[in-house]
């Protein structure tokens, strides 16, 4: 028999893969995202990712993480998830186009996480915000672009509970 609930921190994950699900062009975006498109399965690569997913994300937890405890078995942790994403240009892959696909990849990131401070669970979220995205532009002739930010999440759970 399973526990209960999934771990807090992997309901974290797939709360910030809803929310990048929800871009979708418009006033707000530059990109539109089918739900294929954003993974938590780390075995999947941008690299591999088909060009009909584009743009498309992988999220992953990252080693950092800090703990308090506040009294009793209240505790409040901080932890960190990447999310890796990856947009091919149309047509030539010059310099100036990867720039331009690069930088709005990084906003519709950091947009659709910040929708939600709390990314919809209230309860549990105490917020997780986006550090400064980093964009890679590949000097060769292929037309990647590929962008990763961190986002530092802070949460409150019971000592012993998922």
């Amino acid at each position: 028999m399973a526990p209960a609930a999934d771990p807090k921190r992997l309901q974290i994950m797939q709360a910030a893969a809803t929310a990048l699900r929800a871009i979708n062009g418009g006033s707000t975006y530059w990109y539109t995202v089918k739900a294929a498109s954003v993974q938590l399965d780390v075995l999947t690569t941008l690299l591999n990712m088909p060009s009909t997913n584009l743009p498309g994300f992988v999220i992953e937890a990252s080693p950092n993480s800090e703990r308090v405890l506040e009294g009793g078995l209240v505790i409040k942790d901080a932890f960190d998830f990447i999310v890796l994403g990856r947009v091919d240009v149309d047509g030539s892959a010059s310099g100036d186009k990867k720039v331009t696909a690069g930088e709005k990849l990084a906003h519709d990131v950091e947009v659709a996480l910040a929708v939600d401070e709390r990314l919809g669970m209230p309860s549990l979220v105490i917020s997780a915000r986006t550090q400064p995205a980093e964009v890679i532009y590949d000097a060769g002739t292929t037309n990647a672009v590929f962008v990763g930010t961190r986002v530092r999440c802070l949460y409150k759970r019971n000592y012993g509970q998922p």
